[in-house]
């Protein structure tokens, strides 16, 4: 493409495509492709992050509504933004006066998440550290005190519990004092 007709970025995202493949999709066929349901694209045409054209009073989908489609589904489930971070970043996106500014918007605003995701992942890390010492100053007093192994094995059995139900599997890292010789 020419720097005087830039491509969306739902054409970037798309890339080449095969001469057999059609240039229009129903809202059924842009549901299975991309993985979502028709109710999920409606609700973001709803939400203003996409704009179906409209045929005889149905939607039609092009590749590139189908590449934009891929981009919020990915960016929302993989990445974790929410819609309304998606939103104003197409919208950014689609106000660039040409390719280079889309880029550029591109850049600044993945380099803004990712900066974000760092600080997020900085603060986790603290986070599990003073959990961490925590459960270590418990261990220690506990033992002090004289609990047995055998409860310190109840103790984790009450203790994952919770966390099994939340999230379907043990906690990564958590520390237990099993298989301690003084336990």
């Amino acid at each position: 493409m020419s720097a005087s007709q830039p491509r969306t970025i739902g054409q970037e995202f798309e890339g080449q495509r095969s001469s057999a493949e059609p240039e229009i999709f129903t809202i059924s066929e842009i549901a299975e492709q991309v993985g979502v349901s028709e109710k999920t694209i409606r609700f973001y045409e709803e939400k203003g992050l996409i704009k179906p054209a409209r045929f005889g009073g149905q939607r039609v989908f092009t590749r590139a509504d189908r590449g934009r489609i891929r981009i919020i589904v990915r960016s929302s489930q993989q990445i974790g933004l929410t819609l309304h971070q998606i939103g104003k970043y197409l919208e950014a996106y689609d106000a660039s006066a040409s390719e280079v500014e889309a880029i550029k918007t591109l850049y600044r605003y993945t380099y803004g998440f990712l900066e974000d995701f760092q600080k997020r992942r900085e603060a986790l890390d603290e986070g599990i550290k003073g959990l961490d010492q925590i459960l270590t100053f418990a261990v220690e007093r506990l033992r002090e005190n004289g609990v047995t192994q055998e409860e310190f094995e109840e103790l984790d059995r009450t203790a994952e519990a919770p966390a099994r139900a939340r999230t379907g599997r043990k906690p990564k890292g958590s520390k237990s004092p099993k298989g301690d010789a003084d336990g």
